[in-house]
C-alpha cells in the first residue's frame, strides 16, 4: 500500500505544550455565528425533520461509520505521526474539546468529522503535506468546532442522504423536501461557526484566509505572492453588492440543495466581518486576561493551612486572630502540627 510520506514535514508542526491563548473556559455560544443558530431553530421546527432522522437511523449506525473509518484511514497517535498527534491535542486544549476525539489521516485534500457518541476527525494527507502549521491548526480547529457546536449529527444526515439519492428511491423524495432544504441551509450556515473556531485555534487571520482560498480548487497551487488585501477587497465587494438580494437570487437554484459549504469568498467575508466588528479581538483579550489570572494564581505564595487550637476553626497562616473565637495567632496551630505544638508567630 502506498503510505503518504508526510511525517518528515510534520516534524516542524510541534507546538508549545501550553496554548498561547486558551478559549477552553469560554462557552462556544460566545462565538457561534447567528446564521447557524437561526438555521438550527428553523430546522428543529420543520414538520418533516423527524422523517429525515428516522430514515437516517434506519440506514446508518455509528458503529458502521466507525468501522468504515477504521478500515480506510490511519489513526494518528503517539506512535503514528506523533507530531501531528501533539498538534491536534494542542488545538483541543486551545478550544476545550475533551475528551480528545480520535484523529485519523485519510487520502485526498478534504477534512471531515463524524460520530456523535465517539466523534473522530479525519484530515486528508494532501492537506497535511501542503498546509503550514497555522493553516493545519485552522483546519483542525474548524473540525473541532463542529464537535463543540454539535453539528456532526445533522451533517451526517445531509451528506449520507445526498450520497444515496440515485440508489434508494425514497431518499430521492426526501432530498426534494422542504425539510431537507432547511437541513442543507443549516449545514452551510454551520461552516461559519466552525470557521470561527478554526481562527481561534490558529490565531492567524492570514492563515485562515490562505486555507479558505485553497478550497477554491485552483488548478495550480495558490501562489505564495497571493495578495490577501485584494482578496478581502473582493469579499467586501460581494458583501456590499450582493448581500441584499443574494438569498432571493439563489433560492430555488437547481444546485443549491447539493451545496454542503458556502462559497469560499463568502466564508472569507464572514471571518473578515467578525474581525472588523471586534468579536474575535474581544474573545482573544478575554482569553489573555484569564490566562494572566491563572499565572497569578500559580505564582501566588501558598498559605499554610492552620486550625485554631481553641475552637478548631480552619484558618490560614496570614490570620492574626481566629475570626470565630478571637484567639490570637500564637494559639493557632498548623494542620500538620503535632498535638500540643504551637505555630510560630
Amino acid at each position: 500500500m502506498n503510505i503518504p510520506r508526510f511525517e518528515p514535514l510534520s516534524q516542524q508542526l510541534v507546538p508549545s505544550t501550553t496554548p498561547a491563548h486558551s478559549f477552553a473556559s469560554l462557552s462556544p455560544g460566545r462565538y457561534r455565528h447567528h446564521q447557524d443558530e437561526h438555521a438550527m431553530s428553523l430546522l428543529r421546527e420543520s414538520a418533516g425533520f423527524g422523517d429525515l432522522v428516522r430514515v437516517h437511523s434506519e440506514l446508518f449506525t455509528e458503529y458502521q461509520m466507525r468501522a468504515v473509518n477504521l478500515a480506510t484511514n490511519l489513526r494518528v497517535s503517539e506512535k503514528q505521526f506523533p507530531s501531528l498527534h501533539e498538534l491536534f491535542r494542542h488545538c483541543c486544549r486551545t478550544l476545550g474539546v475533551y475528551p480528545y476525539p480520535d484523529f485519523f489521516i485519510g487520502y485526498g485534500t478534504n477534512a471531515w468529522t463524524a460520530g456523535v457518541e465517539t466523534p473522530h476527525v479525519v484530515i486528508g494527507g494532501g492537506l497535511v503535506e501542503s498546509l503550514s502549521r497555522e493553516e493545519l491548526q485552522f483546519v483542525i480547529g474548524h473540525e473541532l468546532g463542529h464537535i463543540l457546536f454539535k453539528h456532526v449529527y445533522f451533517q451526517q444526515i445531509g451528506v449520507k442522504m445526498l450520497g444515496l439519492v440515485d440508489l434508494i428511491p425514497v431518499v430521492g423524495g426526501i432530498v426534494k423536501s422542504v425539510a431537507f432544504s432547511q437541513l442543507m441551509h443549516f449545514i452551510r450556515s454551520a461552516e461559519y461557526s466552525a470557521d470561527r473556531a478554526g481562527l481561534l485555534a490558529c490565531d492567524s487571520f492570514d492563515a485562515a484566509m490562505q486555507t479558505l482560498l485553497r478550497l477554491m480548487r485552483f488548478s495550480t497551487p495558490v501562489p505564495v505572492t497571493l495578495n490577501l488585501d485584494a482578496c478581502l477587497e473582493q469579499a467586501r465587494e460581494l458583501s456590499e453588492e450582493f448581500d441584499s438580494n443574494m438569498t432571493s437570487m439563489l433560492r430555488g437554484a437547481p444546485t443549491e440543495h447539493e451545496l454542503t459549504h458556502p462559497w469560499p469568498i463568502r466564508r472569507v467575508k464572514e471571518l473578515d466581518r467578525w474581525i472588523r466588528e471586534e468579536g474575535y479581538q474581544k474573545l482573544r483579550s478575554e482569553a489573555v486576561a484569564l490566562a494572566q489570572q491563572s499565572v497569578l494564581l500559580l505564582e501566588a505564595p501558598q498559605q499554610q493551612a492552620v486550625v485554631c487550637s481553641v475552637c478548631k476553626t480552619p484558618l490560614t497562616s496570614s490570620d492574626r486572630f481566629c475570626f470565630s473565637c478571637g484567639a490570637p495567632l500564637r494559639s493557632i496551630k498548623t494542620s500538620s502540627s503535632h498535638p500540643g505544638e504551637e505555630s510560630s508567630k
